[in-house]
């Protein structure tokens, strides 16, 4: 996730530190226990899982910082987005009205896949027998999550139909 949002960090990079991190991981879980006759907890698993790729994408973050702004493919990515806007820009209305279409329909599917997640979980949690407290807050939650994709759906809509009505 933070490659996604980074400047700085390169593609090369990322796979480095993926890489080094899976190897690190391997290391600690299997070839550790191994050799030594015990292995990490569970905890101490986790706090290698989670700090060695941060610590790592940190250290890459810093020393880029002093080298350059931003790097070739950040800019390149925003010279794309930039052709991108400029071509969206020129687009007919008519295209731009079968695009919020498509939208809206991707919206409302993204909204009723989350809504039946939530209720297979809901069903699910009457058959646990363990966690069903933690298994109904997180059908729940799943449930609620379809509110989002929905109501953005309603807003594309009303969009839609507001530039259908100021066309006319």
């Amino acid at each position: 996730i933070w490659a996604l949002f980074s400047r700085r960090l390169t593609g090369k990079a990322t796979l480095t530190i993926t890489i080094s991190c899976l190897l690190l991981n391997i290391l600690g879980k299997l070839l550790l226990p191994w050799f030594s006759g015990s292995g990490l907890s569970k905890a101490e698993e986790m706090l290698l899982g989670v700090l060695a790729p941060l610590l790592m994408l940190m250290v890459v973050e810093w020393r880029a910082r002093k080298r350059i702004s931003a790097c070739a493919e950040w800019e390149a990515y925003q010279a794309i987005r930039t052709r991108r806007d400029l071509s969206l820009s020129a687009t007919s209305p008519e295209e731009l009205g079968e695009t919020q279409v498509q939208n809206r329909f991707g919206l409302r599917v993204t909204a009723v896949a989350l809504a039946f997640t939530g209720f297979l979980l809901c069903m699910l949690s009457l058959f646990a027998e363990q966690g069903v407290a933690w298994l109904r807050i997180m059908s729940a939650l799943v449930a609620l999550a379809a509110i989002i994709p929905w109501h953005a759906a309603r807003n594309i809509g009303n969009l839609t139909n507001s530039s259908e009505h100021g066309n006319a």
